[in-house]
């Protein structure tokens, strides 16, 4: 099981993506901020059961750090081995012929092994250190401006567009992220459509940054 760290916008489910990929794994996406009870985390696992063992699986949870302490506890077992999913019922449930747990009641679960977690965050200190010590951390560094020109380069280039490097420098020092550097080129490129210009030179670059209320003129 996974912990991707980073700002935002620098790669963390871009990077889980790829993982899912090169592992041939279903991902399956939650939101942190969206998770009050782990009964959330059932259908992927009995998704994974359902599937066999041939079959990956892999739950990201991203803005992990909005999950709610007792969610993060509960999940401790999980991360385990062997893996079980403590989940606090929300409502009565049947677990087998003439058996049933009450709404409180904790029903366990064991998780199979093909299934795994990967929690992405921008703030590691809202997540419980008992948590964190069942995950293996991937720290992202923020992208430095030089690639956030090679990224809006190779979009420019896509749409035929031509450019000056000065231009593109100052489009890479003006985007916070690697994600607001694409967004930024994708209108700009639309402002390129709407101008009829095909040839974005520095002063082009600056009067659309002006426009998108990042520098001033």
């Amino acid at each position: 099981h996974l912990l991707i760290l980073g700002g935002a916008g620098e790669g963390k489910t871009t990077l889980a993506n790829i993982i899912a990929h090169e592992l041939d794994a279903e991902l399956i996406y939650i939101n942190g901020a969206s998770v009050s009870n782990t009964v959330v985390f059932r259908k992927p696992i009995k998704d994974a059961v359902t599937a066999g063992a041939e079959k990956r699986f892999i739950v990201l949870v991203d803005e992990s750090h909005a999950l709610p302490k007792l969610v993060q506890d509960n999940l401790l077992s999980a991360l385990e081995k062997p893996s079980i999913l403590c989940t606090k019922l929300p409502r009565r449930v049947q677990i087998g012929a003439g058996k049933f747990l009450e709404k409180g009641d904790i029903l366990k679960e064991k998780l199979p092994d093909n299934l795994t977690f990967i929690l992405c965050t921008t703030n590691k200190e809202k997540l419980s250190d008992p948590l964190i010590s069942r995950l293996h951390p991937i720290y992202l560094d923020s992208y430095e401006t030089k690639d956030k020109v090679l990224n809006i380069k190779k979009l420019l280039d896509a749409k035929n567009i031509e450019y000056t490097v000065e231009g593109l420098d100052i489009l890479g020092g003006a985007a916070k992220t690697m994600r607001h550097a694409t967004k930024l080129t994708e209108r700009l490129i639309g402002y390129a459509a709407v101008y009829e210009i095909d040839y974005l030179n520095a002063a082009d670059i600056v009067r659309f940054l002006e426009i998108m209320d990042l520098i001033s003129g």
